[in-house]
């Protein structure tokens, strides 16, 4: 991950025009640099330095339509749903995306290592985002980025996209796909507003070696998912408030069928251009057939900028409870991002 690091800085210091090279068939640029160096604490005396955050991404422009991306970064990035079989490089640097891009004049066409954005978190990049991710990603219910074909449809700010997808993250063991679309609106001034929804399968091909039991999960049996999640965004000057419901269910025969919801919200208060308070809640309910399993876990964070908000410090506090077991594992997680552009 130091690798990462020494080569975003060594490229932002030599091009910082951001454009560096240019020829008369394209021209390369630095689409992005993130570094996010942390300090992770636990409860029971745990405690942990990391960059596993941070990435490097380079475009090339071959003209106003056709567009080549690559970002590096360490594999666990792309978050990999943790009902697979691990392979256990999540720390090993290598292609984080990867796609070619063509943009018509009735949509938007990527192939390759894609994001899979997901509800309103899943669009965000680890470089516009502050806290830990979700439940949704720590649970390991959903990935972020995958190999396949999108196709994006948009008109007055309303948009479409589909996606076909391996659902392993990079490779395709059991040979399935799956299809991950969303709709909704964004570019409305303060309000926004979406709809996600995937389905697929697994077979033992894929999740035989996967020691996750989440969801009631069965790694030895096939298995569907469907997942849909609803979201909306208020934002101005001073507030950024997001509310997001996600309901899922997973079918192994014979077993019943096992539903599952979470929920979380986010409100950030901007008190003034530098300073900026973060306060989540979530929830988390792994199962309908189980009562009392509900676990909710509260956040609360303050963050200072930098004028243009390309440097961040910031620290998070976050208290875990569940109805079932007394869990330790209350966290507080302080950190530096750096980001460009």
């Amino acid at each position: 991950m130091n690798q990462i690091v020494v080569v975003g800085v060594a490229l932002w210091a030599c091009f910082s025009s951001v454009t560096w090279a240019r020829e008369s068939v394209g021209e390369f640029t630095l689409s992005e640099l993130h570094v996010r160096a942390t300090l992770q604490g636990k409860e029971g005396r745990q405690a942990e330095f990391g960059v596993g955050d941070s990435s490097l991404g380079v475009s090339y422009n071959w003209d106003d339509q056709i567009l080549a991306k690559v970002v590096l970064g360490e594999l666990e990035l792309r978050s990999r749903p943790g009902f697979y079989t691990q392979n256990g490089l999540d720390e090993a640097l290598g292609f984080v995306e990867g796609y070619a891009e063509y943009v018509g004049l009735y949509g938007k066409v990527r192939m390759g290592l894609l994001p899979l954005g997901f509800g309103y978190e899943g669009k965000q990049k680890e470089s516009e985002i502050l806290r830990p991710r979700t439940l949704l990603y720590e649970k390991g219910l959903m990935g972020l980025r995958d190999m396949g074909l999108s196709l994006e449809f948009s008109h007055q700010g309303y948009y479409t996209e589909l996606i076909v997808h391996n659902g392993e993250g990079f490779t395709n063991a059991d040979q399935l796909l799956w299809f991950t679309a969303h709709w909704g609106r964004r570019n409305n001034f303060d309000f926004e507003w979406g709809v996600s929804a995937q389905t697929g399968q697994t077979n033992p091909l894929s999740t035989s070696g996967s020691s996750w039991s989440g969801v009631g999960f069965n790694p030895n049996a096939e298995s569907k998912w469907r997942m849909g999640q609803a979201y909306a965004r208020w934002y101005s000057k001073s507030w950024d408030i997001v509310m997001a419901g996600t309901m899922g269910a997973v079918i192994q025969s014979p077993d019943p069928v096992e539903g599952f919801w979470l929920a979380h919200v986010d409100i950030d208060y901007k008190a003034q251009e530098s300073w900026t308070g973060l306060f989540r809640y979530q929830a988390f309910d792994a199962s309908d057939l189980v009562t009392d399993d509900l676990a909710q876990v509260f956040s609360l964070g303050l963050a200072r900028h930098s004028s243009y908000g390309l440097s961040s410090v910031y620290i998070v506090g976050s208290k875990y409870v569940d109805e079932q077991n007394d869990l330790f594992d209350d966290r507080l997680e302080a950190g530096w991002r750096l980001r460009y552009p």
